[in-house]
């Protein structure tokens, strides 16, 4: 029997099907202003992987971190002055 979460609207058309795409944020991690770093999960090769930056304060980004992934590995070059969250995962 399939698992999962799916929404028909009222003529029985697929509005939303977990098999076929929903996010799931595997981890969060705490990027220090003007810094590199990295994070390896296991679940980055599970899907496609995303991510985003959320600044810890009101105030913009000077230059946008860059962002790779090799593998199970996600690393980012923080060349901003602003402390930020990495929020990340797959779908």
């Amino acid at each position: 029997m399939p698992q999962g979460l799916l929404i028909i609207d009222a003529s029985g058309n697929t509005v939303f099907d977990t098999n076929t795409a929903a996010g799931r944020v595997l981890g969060i991690a705490d990027v220090t202003a003007s810094t590199s770093g990295s994070v390896t999960n296991a679940g980055l090769t599970t899907g496609t992987a995303f991510w985003f930056f959320q600044t810890k304060t009101t105030s913009y980004f000077s230059t946008v971190p860059s962002v790779t992934l090799s593998g199970t590995t996600l690393s980012w070059d923080n060349g901003s002055a602003t402390n930020a969250f990495l929020v990340y995962g797959v779908f």
